[in-house]
């Protein structure tokens, strides 16, 4: 599980090396297929790297082991064209610079947790974003305000970039209702300033 392939970082790393290696091998083969049989536009690497209250490992542990991993399969899947993601949930803000050097596009997604203003200005040329609404905006039931606080906090920090998509995670039909009209009635407000 993921609990025992952490411990494994740090009482067996050749061993874990080797795992990361071989599953890196078997997911660059799987991006070849796909590439040559479905031709998608893009693909999303799937590696949470950070929590609610931070990293789930160091920035140099990440660099020691995941990263050459995920440069090769982002050169696999730029190589044939596609577009890359890099999938992290939580305070990931700390790999940025790790995503840009190894040629990741788009991360997803980006939430509130981190420091949006910090970010949209620094990445405003390398990278994009798909940008999700706050914990709060995300619960069953969540307040109006709160979802339509959360698209006008996105729009007006990302904005003025431009390389930023919105992806609320919300299920609810309700939800989803208030996200669809803010995003419209805010966004279409915003772009005509």
């Amino acid at each position: 599980g993921f609990e025992e392939a952490m411990v494994s970082m740090y009482t067996e790393p050749e061993a874990f090396l080797e795992l990361l290696n071989a599953l890196t091998d078997s997911k660059i083969e799987l991006i070849d297929r796909l590439a040559k049989y479905y031709k998608p536009d893009a693909l999303c690497l799937f590696d949470d790297l950070g929590s609610a209250a931070g990293p789930l490992m160091s920035p140099d542990m990440y660099r020691e082991f995941l990263k050459p991993c995920h440069k090769r399969i982002v050169d696999a899947i730029r190589g044939h064209g596609m577009i890359a993601f890099q999938h992290s949930c939580g305070k990931m803000e700390a790999f940025l610079d790790d995503f840009v050097e190894i040629g990741v596009q788009v991360v997803n997604p980006l939430q509130p947790i981190n420091d949006w203003s910090a970010i949209a200005e620094k990445y405003q040329h390398s990278l994009s974003f798909e940008v999700t609404l706050s914990s709060e905006a995300n619960m069953h039931n969540a307040d109006e305000e709160v979802i339509r606080s959360d698209i006008r906090r996105a729009i007006d920090t990302f904005g003025p970039y431009k390389n930023f998509m919105l992806f609320p995670m919300v299920l609810e039909p309700r939800s989803m209702d208030i996200v669809r009209d803010e995003m419209q009635k805010y966004g279409r407000t915003y772009y005509q300033k």
